[in-house]
């Protein structure tokens, strides 16, 4: 497994997750096309779980030399970050979670049975502060930020 095209690569110029076949020299790529993110969360057997977009894992399986997609997963978490943490497999997704006004915590996801709990509390002390909505703001210059 790697993430990178070797060169020359293909039309698409992104980095995605691929699978090399050393005996016949290939190259195949894992994930479907319309994958916005390549991001391996487990590989067992000829069993693959891929985050393929923020809240969603492919799960894909391997038959000789082709990779299809078995089913799609969706993390009922709304507003995900693509730079969360995941790791887990089919049958539990532990997911690091956090925004603006939220601090990390880690959530336990089960795919079977759509279940999301709370794993952990990373930073217990922030319970007892209240944070500020973030809004948006625009200046006279056109500069364009969040405030608290």
């Amino acid at each position: 497994m790697g993430r990178r095209w070797p060169s020359p690569c293909p039309a698409d110029d992104g980095e995605h997750l691929f699978w090399v076949h050393i005996p016949s020299h290939t190259v195949t790529r894992v994930t479907p096309s319309d994958a916005q993110l390549d991001e391996l969360v487990s590989w067992k057997d000829n069993t693959i779980v891929v985050r393929t977009a923020p809240a969603q894992l492919s799960v894909i399986t391997q038959k000789d030399e082709t990779f299809d997609v078995a089913h799609k997963v969706s993390i009922p978490i709304t507003n995900l970050s693509p730079y969360s943490q995941i790791s887990g497999d089919e049958d539990a997704v532990i997911v690091e979670d956090q925004d603006l006004t939220n601090p990390p915590r880690l959530q336990l996801f089960r795919p079977k049975s759509g279940l999301l709990e709370s794993f952990a509390d990373l930073n217990p002390q922030f319970q007892g502060f209240t944070l500020a909505r973030p809004r948006e703001t625009l200046h006279k210059f056109c500069v364009s930020g969040l405030i608290a």
